[in-house]
Parts: C-alpha cells; structure tokens; sequence
C-alpha cells in the first residue's frame, strides 16, 4: 500500500537534515533535581577558582564565588547556567536547607508577591528544561538532528507542533511526487493522512465558531492573509510547511465538479480538527467557499440555511425547514459561509478543510 512505502523513506529522508547551531547547555537530571530545589537563602560553598586566569570566566568566578547564599551569587553575577554548570563539575554545593521538598514550578502564571528573584530565575531554568527536554525527545523519535527542529521552526508554536507539521509536509511531498510518476489524482485517503500528521494550534479567536463551553478549537489557516497594515501575504505555516496547502490545492483541482469546468479561485484554506461548529455566519468571506470532511466518525453533519438573509435576521429566527443537511464526507460542497450554517455533534475522528 502506499502508506507502508512512504512511511519508511519518510524517516530516511529525516536522518539527512543538518543544520550547524550551537547546542544547548543541558545538564544531568540529578543536577536539575538538586539545583531546581534550592531558594533564595539557600547556604552554598565554592570552590577554588577553576577556571583560565585572566578570562572573563575567571574574573566573573572571583566575584560570585565569593556568595554565602543562592540569592548573592546571582546578585553577583552568576548566571543560572553557571548554578548548573558549576554544581555539576563539582565547583558548587549547598551546604544546607532552606531547600524546597520538590522543583520549583516552571510556571510562570504561579509567580506572585511571595516570589523572590532567586525563584523567578530557576522556575525560568526549569521551564527551559522542560523545553529542551520536549526537543530532544522529538527528535529522537523522528530521527533527526535536535538542531533542524528549533533553527527552521516558525514562530508562536512549540516544538512538538513544528515536528509534526514537518512530518504532514514530508509526507504531502511523498504524496504528491508519488501521484505525479502514478500519473493519478490525490486521494481522500492521501488528504487523511496529511491532516493526521499536521499539528493543529489551539485556536482562541474563533469565537463565532467555538462550542459552548470550549476556549479554544483545531484550526488553522493556509495561504493569503491580510495584514493590520492592509498588505496580504502567505501566513507564516504555509511559507514553512508549503507542500501541505499545495497538497490540498491538488485535491480540490482532482475533484473540482464537471460543472465548474473553469475550477474554483480562492485564496486561503482553513482547515479543522475535531469540533462541531455552533450555529454561525462566516464574516469575511468574499464570494463562496468549497468545504470537504475527512475521516472516521458518525454523526458531524453539515446544517446549512441557503436562503438565510444574511446579517438581515439574527441566527436563532433561522426554520428547521429552511434548512438542507449534507454529510461531507460524501460530496464536495459550495456554499456561501455568510449564510447560517451549524455542524451536528459526532463521534469518531472529523477533520474539514475549507
């Protein structure tokens, strides 16, 4: 089948990527388990000076190694790295409590009044601790250098996000190099694996959108945005990922109904994961739209008022009668997303690309 082939040359082709960044400094687990606990009062001792004379490093050293306290050898210039660096080659060590019972929180939202600098610097340690660890664990599940996943990632998603959006891309790629040699049209089948693989954000601006009770929902959107400024550009997932749009762009041409022998011009797709959209009107489409489901579930049907008026009367004067029921999965549908339109709860995996 196709899926056992590309699978295979998808990890292969992982293995070749190489990007020269500097590593990260990481550091044992016991030392983040000792270093992670200690506190603003905490006594520590140093150690004859270690580093080369007349470098910075030892000057900087001379100065901090003279703390009685965690507190005073940040305030004396120690970095945290060097809390880490210095307790790990044994030129650190406390000497006592207070210490913390367990790790101080990497979270940011828990810092208030009672937090001394000393704990605001290592909750920031362990909150990229807990980052660099995500990283290499990522990367060591898709076989690729730690160093690809963190210089090509786009801004404002994590690195779990980024690894697998670049698994959606390389996968799309295989697809589509695969359809042209087969000399075939891309398939529900190949769309369904894509959109497994893609990394959704959690999308909190949807509100129009948003089941009751939710904060967030799956969506992204692929291709031309406006700007504030009035500009319109490609967004930054489809300048990183742009075999995925490219992917669905093949598609909707392999699928276009015969009566829209001239296709279909858009110029963003939104695509969806898992909700079922409340009774609601799309507000800044310009023309019609084309919507598809993929994948396994039941129920998720598509509720659409055709001769809704528009803004003219509010959502809840809609008729049940008025109404026409589609299942997606089985027919490409064109509509005006600023008419009425509400999605059936379901059961199952239910993926739309709009």
């Amino acid at each position: 089948s196709f899926l056992a082939g590309p699978l295979v040359l998808l990890r292969a082709r992982r293995c070749d990527l190489r990007i020269s960044f500097a590593m990260p400094c990481t550091y044992a687990s016991e030392t983040y388990h000792e270093v992670l606990r200690w506190m603003e009062q905490t006594p520590i001792k140093y150690a004859k000076n270690p580093k080369k004379a007349e470098s910075k490093s030892f000057y900087r050293y001379e100065r901090y190694s003279k703390a009685k306290t965690v507190g005073q050898a940040l305030a004396l210039g120690s970095y945290y790295l060097d809390l880490l660096f210095d307790f790990e080659h044994g030129h650190l060590k406390a000497t006592g409590g207070p210490k913390r019972r367990g790790l101080v929180s990497p979270d940011k939202s828990a810092w208030d009044g009672s937090w001394t600098t000393t704990d605001k610097v290592l909750s920031t340690m362990h909150r990229k601790w807990i980052t660099w660890a995500k990283t290499f664990e990522v990367a060591d599940r898709l076989g690729v250098d730690r160093r690809n996943l963190t210089a090509t990632k786009a801004g404002g998603i994590n690195v779990e996000l980024h690894a697998s959006r670049i698994e959606a891309a390389t996968m799309a790629t295989l697809i589509l190099e695969e359809a042209d040699r087969q000399r075939r049209g891309v398939t529900d089948s190949d769309m369904l694996h894509v959109l497994r693989l893609w990394g959704f954000k959690q999308n909190t601006t949807r509100h129009n959108v948003m089941p009751e009770g939710t904060a967030w929902v799956n969506s992204d959107t692929l291709g031309l945005i406006a700007g504030y400024d009035g500009t319109v550009s490609a967004n930054a997932a489809t300048r990183h990922y742009p075999s995925v749009p490219r992917l669905m762009c093949r598609w909707l041409a392999d699928h276009m109904p015969k009566d829209l022998p001239q296709g279909f011009m858009f110029t963003s797709i939104n695509v969806n994961r898992g909700y079922a959209a409340k009774l609601h009107r799309d507000g800044n489409n310009d023309g019609p739209s084309m919507i598809a489901g993929f994948g396994e579930f039941t129920g998720g049907l598509l509720n659409y008022w055709p001769e809704d008026d528009k803004a003219k009367a509010p959502l809840d004067a809609l008729r049940e009668e008025d109404k026409v029921t589609i299942d997606l999965r089985k027919k490409l549908l064109m509509f005006d997303g600023t008419r009425g339109h509400v999605v059936d709860g379901f059961q199952g995996e239910r993926f739309t690309v709009v």
